[in-house]
């Protein structure tokens, strides 16, 4: 890892702090869209209200510019990838 990488490494658990913070803070609705077909259709605008749904776009955006930048798979862009258990939709 470059001198740059390491720095960067160092600082991720306060970048990371900040990211979810500034999510919460504009995507106020708690936890998930509801899922299911019991649950209500939604747009992606009224999804994005959610926090979890737009910290999740977020990752994955910025975890696929990542791996694309670096020519790498090194940032996990799937569900199962990031959340050891759970099933890619």
């Amino acid at each position: 890892m470059n001198k740059k990488g390491s720095k960067l490494q160092g600082e991720l658990s306060g970048i990371l702090t900040w990211a979810v913070k500034g999510c919460i803070e504009c995507h106020k609705k708690p936890g998930e869209a509801p899922k299911g077909k019991d649950a209500p259709k939604l747009d992606k605008k009224a999804k994005m209200e959610y926090f979890v749904e737009a910290l999740h776009e977020n990752c994955r955006g910025c975890h696929k510019a990542y791996n694309k930048e670096f020519k790498t798979k090194a940032a996990p862009t799937t569900c199962a990838k990031c959340h050891q258990g759970a099933k890619d939709e």
